[in-house]
């Protein structure tokens, strides 16, 4: 389902690549979950799913923040 192939930037790491097999059950997968969302929302307003939509995504967000980029030096 997933292959080990060499890094383009670091040859002494491994990228890990999903295969044909590995994108097939990811996307069933993403289907699945959608779906059951879907159903789980479904009789909610537009106005609340885009509420629900902005409080999710600010908790995920302040649950996983940006790496921080260090400023350019001069």
């Amino acid at each position: 389902m997933v292959l080990r192939v060499r890094a383009q930037r670091d040859r002494r790491a491994c990228d890990i690549q999903l295969t044909e097999q590995g994108r097939q059950i990811a996307h069933a997968a993403h289907r699945k979950v959608t779906a059951q969302v879907e159903h789980l929302i479904g009789e909610v307003a537009p106005d609340d799913r885009e509420r629900l939509e902005h409080v999710v995504t600010t908790i995920i967000r302040s649950a996983h923040p940006a790496p921080r980029v260090p400023a350019p030096r001069s």
